[in-house]
Order: C-alpha cells, then structure tokens, then sequence
C-alpha cells in the first residue's frame, strides 16, 4: 500500500469528519446551543486540522530513517546490538510508509562473529547471481563493486526483510550490508 493510498484515505476521513461537524453545529445552532464565533471556528477548522496533522505523520516516516544512527541501522539488519569489536564506517536508511532500505559498511578484528550472523544465510558462489549486488546503486560511499575478492552471503523473506546480503571483503575485510522490505 503505497503513501498515496493512505493520502486518498486521510483526505476522505477529513471529508467525512468535516461533514460531520457540520452537522453537529447545525443542530447545536438549531437548538441554539452553539452560537457564536467560536462554535463556527471549532467546527470548521478542527477536522481540516485533524487531516493536517495526518498528513504531516506520513510525511514523517519518510524523514525518520534518514536520522537513525548507525547503531540503530545496525541493530534494525542484525536484530542485536552491535558488539563493542564492530567498528562502523558508514551507514544510510531510507524509507516510508511501505518500504525501509538500510546501507551499513563495517569492520572486525574477530571474524567469527560476523560468521555466526552469516552462518544462517546462503553463500553466492556464481558470479552471474552476484550481480544482483552489484547492480544495487547505493550511496556515494557504497563501492562494493570495487571488491574483488569477496564471498556474498544472501537471505530471503526473514523478518523483517525481503532481501539482505552480507559481502565480506576479504581484500580490505570491510563487511558491506544491505537490506530491503518492500510491503
């Protein structure tokens, strides 16, 4: 469901609580309950402020992920903190409403650690299917196209995600990441 959707639908709640205010003040004004500017300013801008205020929560899960730490993007791909050894060079999350896209670059000086959290995935050995990968355009600073020698660790459709690779970068032993869900 895309943030259109939920636009489309915000603007109908507006409608239909504008409406209904409406009809509140008409038979309050009827009964002569409810006179007066302030009744005529309540009722007619508290549903359009009330649809103001939705929009701008949509707008915000589009601004969210851009100020995750590091850490928190780590924590949000690995479902744990990360280690006191991991050093993280780099890190960018994008997202909205229907989907969440996290970039990390990271080292180690134990690499069994990062082999415990791979161990559960499926090595890439077939260059062809790495290319999937490679094509991924990702930040300024995501060169993992650059790495040559490299094995590529891949998992599907685990929660959260629908896609998250692990490159380990035996050349320069960064660690790449990437992961996706798209709803």
């Amino acid at each position: 469901m895309g943030p259109a959707v939920i636009l489309i639908a915000i603007l109908i709640v507006t409608i239909v609580l504008f409406v209904i205010a409406q009809i509140i003040h008409a038979t309050l004004r009827l009964f002569r309950l409810a006179e007066g500017r302030f009744f005529v300013t309540f009722f007619r801008w508290t549903p359009i402020l009330i649809g103001l205020i939705l929009v701008a929560l949509v707008i915000a899960t589009f601004l969210v992920p851009a100020f995750l730490s590091p850490d928190d993007i780590y924590e949000k791909m690995f479902s744990e903190k990360p280690s006191d050894t991991i050093s993280i060079i780099e890190s960018k999350a994008s997202g909205g409403i229907d989907f969440f896209e996290a970039y990390l670059v990271f080292t180690t000086p134990n690499p069994s650690e990062m082999e415990t959290r791979t161990s559960t995935m499926q090595v890439w050995d077939n260059d062809k299917d790495q290319i999937n990968i490679l094509s991924v355009r990702g930040p300024v600073w995501w060169d993992v196209e650059q790495c040559v020698d490299r094995e590529v660790f891949v998992q599907y459709d685990v929660s959260p995600w629908d896609t998250m690779f692990v490159i380990n970068c035996r050349s320069n032993t960064q660690y790449y990441a990437y992961a996706i869900w798209v709803d």
